[in-house]
This record gives structure tokens, C-alpha cells and sequence, in this order.
């Protein structure tokens, strides 16, 4: 049997030039890595013959023997072909990798939401190395925002932001932040296209520091540290899962542009989780030196990222997976872990290899690793989705529901026909379309509709068969 991963090791040779066999080992069905136990030799592992560089990410590792499969242990579901819906919509990715980043990073709240901190930065003439927990913000050195927040009967800002407009140009002022530092405290950030080793400049390496200190403003390049600032780095000795969006190939490219990330569109998906945050818009009267909000400033500033949540270093070539179907649902394996910008960033998402573009080299590298019916008797449910042009999970999910309740309306018309006449066929169909005690779901009304449709023609039984096949395409 094989395990579809990442390549082993990111260097070359490509090639395996010992025999795995004692040194590499697969374990399954267990969450506790202390408490493993169903332990496989690898015997062989097959690398993708165009691994260069991260792209092509891909190898199968052989094991001695099959697995016995369970109500822990049990098969993934490959993609039908490459034209499978794995874009849209949520994924899940599990793993017992890094929690945390290896570097400091801020939070959701914060002018640089998700964003590396850059040590040392200086504030207030003093160079810090870590996160500020005793001094206010940045925002509240804004003497608007400081105006502001003496209004406190306007808005608590102990969160979120306030986007301030001029009462006269409707233009944006400032926006404000909380001033209270919280109990990780602040930092400033990096920031993306600074020269190396310039102010605000990080690298991906936590021993390299600036040359010169980063710097601050009150409304940018600054953040909330995260909880995990102050913890050890570490893996999860639990397996964890997370849910991200898979993001389609012309928003991951215009994001991945940004960090430049190489990204294949073809070959690779990206995921990430998606994040909305929004500001409260107040109007400044620079005459009166007052605040208040208009009806027409009710609906507020939207801002959408990429961060917060992701696979991280030690989850690589673990799956990437979608639930299709409802009654009987099972998992498809659409990605594999592959690379990042570090963990979590702001827009920075994970890129996975697209493992429907791989089947046909799966495949051919598989075929002698053929399941057996061993332990498939835990699966009380046989499940079966014919290969499909479908663009849509809702697709995926209704076509054999459909079919099934095609088949169902057609026995019992059928029945009805050999015992009525052909004068009385209107009568039938009206009494067929009373009779039917089936669910309203998606299908259901389309095939009755075409009951009503037919009940004044003359066509045969077998006109039936193909008016319920048509049925299925609405």
C-alpha cells in the first residue's frame, strides 16, 4: 500500500539511494503521538521525477503491508479527474506540526494585522527588543484619536478601529486604534519591499537582525502581539485540524505577487483563512472640533485578509481535504502540504500541491498497492460518485440523489401505467403527482414538473427513462 506526502527531504539527489526499511516508518490511526501505535515499515519511496526547487512536491511512500482499515483508519478518496471542483468553498488541513511561528508576529487588531514584528524598533527614543506591555499604543500619540477617545459615550475602543473623515472633503484623516496595549503589549512591524537591513526590514532568519532599528506612526507599521510572543516554539503532540478557504488560482496569484511567492497556477492551490474586520466611520467638524456619525456613515469600512490560521512547519505533505456528499459523506484529497511564508502571515497563504493534476502519475506508481477488502466491513455505507463535469460541490453532492429518486418516480409510474388506459393517462399523472410522499429536495420538483409536462403527450414508457435523465441537468 502507498502514502501519498511531500518529498522527504527539500535537497538533492532526488533520487533514493538507500533502503528505507528501519529508518523511515508510517503510524496510523491515532490523535496522541505519545500513544501511537499501528506502526508500517516504508520499503520504498518514489519521488516525482520533476521535483525542483518546491514545485512538483510530491512523492509515495511504499509500506511492508496492508492497512488494516477501521472505524480510525480509513481511505481517502482521490480526485475523479483534473476536472474536479477542489477551488471554492472550505478546506480542512490536520497535523501535528508548529503551533506557533518561530518569530514574533501581531494579532487580528492593529494597523499590521498577522505581520512579522520587527525587533529592535525604536519608540520614544528608547530601543525594545520585545513587545511593549507598560506604554499606550502608537494611536494614542493622534491628537485626534485622543480627542476622540475622550468621547468615550461614542464608541468603546478597546477594539476595532475608527476610520475619522473630514465633515468637509469626506476624505480619510486618521484612523484610531485602542491605546490600551493589552496583556501581550505592541511592536512594530516589517515591512514588505524595505531594502535589506533598512528600518522596518525582516528577514525570514530570527537571529538577523536590522541594521537600523524599526520605526512607527500612529496609524501604521505597528500591531497587538500575539499570546504566543512570549511562548516556547513547539509542535502539537495532539493532532490538530484547521479550516481554510481555498482561494482561486487569479486571487492566490495577486496575493502570493505581493510576498513574491513562486506559485504554479496549474500545478499548485493555496489556502488560507479568510478574515473581515470593520471600521466605524465618524466625521471630524474641524470648526467646532467635534465628532458625530451621519445616517450615511452607518454601514462601515470592510476590510478582508488572508492570515490568522495555517498549516505550519512539521505539517508538511499532510492532506488537504473536501467533504462532498450529505447522507454519505466522505473526504477527497485535493491538496498536500507543501510551503509558506512562515505561518499564519497576513496575506501569505499556504500552497499546496493540486494532487488532481498528479492522478495519472499516482496511478502508474501505485498499481501494485491495491486495497484488499481487509477490515472494510466497518464501512457500512457503499459509496459511489460516477466521474462528473461538475463545477460545484452542490453538483457533486446531488447527483446520485437525484438519480435515485428519478429511478423511484419512474418504478411507480410505471406501475400506474400497466393498469390504467391511455385515454385516462391526464387523470394518471395528476393522481401519480398526489400520490408521491417524497422529500422536497433539490431534484424533486424538477422531476414532477416533468410529470406535468408529459401527462398530455402520448409518448411510450421508455420516453419516461429519458425525461427523468434530462431531470437531472436542471
Amino acid at each position: 500500500m502507498y502514502v501519498c506526502t511531500c518529498v522527504p527531504w527539500k535537497r538533492f539527489p532526488f533520487q533514493v539511494n538507500y533502503d528505507p526499511k528501519g529508518k523511515l516508518f508510517v503510524y496510523v490511526g491515532f490523535r496522541d503521538i505519545v500513544k501511537r501505535k499501528e506502526k508500517y515499515d516504508v520499503v520504498h519511496i518514489k519521488v516525482h521525477e520533476k521535483y525542483r526547487n518546491d514545485f512538483h512536491d510530491l512523492s509515495l511512500l511504499q509500506v511492508d503491508q496492508e492497512f488494516v482499515f477501521s472505524r480510525k483508519v480509513q481511505p481517502i478518496c482521490l480526485p475523479f479527474s483534473a476536472r474536479f471542483p477542489d477551488i471554492g468553498h472550505k478546506g480542512y488541513v490536520a497535523g501535528w506540526g508548529h503551533v506557533k511561528n518561530h518569530i514574533c508576529h501581531t494579532g487580528f487588531f492593529g494597523p499590521q494585522p498577522f505581520t512579522q514584528c520587527s525587533f529592535p524598533f525604536v519608540w520614544r527614543n528608547v530601543v525594545h527588543h520585545d513587545c511593549i506591555v507598560t506604554d499606550p499604543t502608537p494611536s494614542s500619540t493622534d491628537q485626534l484619536c485622543q480627542a476622540y477617545a475622550r468621547q468615550s459615550h461614542l464608541l468603546n475602543m478597546t477594539e476595532g478601529m475608527v476610520d475619522l473623515i473630514s465633515n468637509v472633503t469626506d476624505n480619510l484623516i486618521t484612523t484610531c486604534y485602542s491605546g490600551d496595549p493589552g496583556p501581550y503589549g505592541w511592536c512594530a512591524t516589517c515591512r514588505l519591499g524595505v531594502p535589506k537591513f533598512e528600518p522596518n526590514y525582516c528577514s525570514s532568519s530570527p537571529t538577523t537582525r536590522p541594521l537600523n532599528p524599526a520605526r512607527v506612526s500612529p496609524a501604521s507599521d505597528w500591531g497587538f502581539c500575539k499570546p504566543d510572543c512570549a511562548r516556547a516554539l513547539g509542535s502539537s503532540s495532539v493532532l490538530r485540524e484547521v479550516h481554510l478557504s481555498i482561494l482561486d488560482t487569479e486571487n492566490c496569484s495577486q496575493i502570493l505577487k505581493r510576498t513574491n511567492s513562486s506559485y504554479n497556477l496549474a500545478m499548485e492551490l493555496c489556502a488560507g483563512r479568510v478574515n473581515w474586520r470593520y471600521a466605524t466611520k465618524i466625521r471630524y467638524d474641524f470648526s467646532t472640533n467635534t465628532f458625530r456619525q451621519l445616517n450615511k456613515d452607518l454601514i462601515p469600512r470592510t476590510e478582508a485578509f488572508v492570515g490568522g490560521q495555517d498549516s505550519c512547519l512539521g505539517d508538511s505533505g499532510g492532506p488537504l481535504w473536501k467533504i462532498f456528499g450529505t447522507k454519505a459523506p466522505r473526504a477527497f484529497l485535493v491538496g498536500s502540504v507543501s510551503r509558506g511564508l512562515n505561518c499564519a502571515n497576513n496575506d501569505a497563504p499556504g500552497i499546496y500541491v493540486r494532487v488532481k493534476m498528479y492522478l495519472d502519475w499516482i496511478k502508474k506508481n501505485a498499481q501494485a498497492g491495491e486495497c484488499s477488502q481487509v477490515g472494510l466491513a466497518d464501512r457500512n455505507e457503499d459509496y459511489h460518485v460516477e466521474e462528473s463535469a461538475a463545477s460545484s460541490e452542490e453538483e457533486v453532492e446531488t447527483e446520485e440523489r437525484v438519480k435515485v429518486k428519478a429511478a423511484e418516480v419512474v418504478a411507480l409510474l410505471k406501475n400506474l401505467h400497466e393498469k390504467k388506459t391511455n385515454d385516462k393517462r391526464k387523470g394518471l399523472f395528476r393522481t401519480t403527482k398526489d400520490s408521491l410522499e417524497l422529500p422536497n429536495h433539490l431534484g424533486t420538483r424538477a422531476i414532477l414538473s416533468k410529470i406535468g409536462d408529459f401527462s398530455s403527450s402520448s409518448s411510450s414508457m421508455d420516453d419516461f427513462q429519458k425525461i427523468f435523465v434530462d431531470s437531472n441537468s436542471q
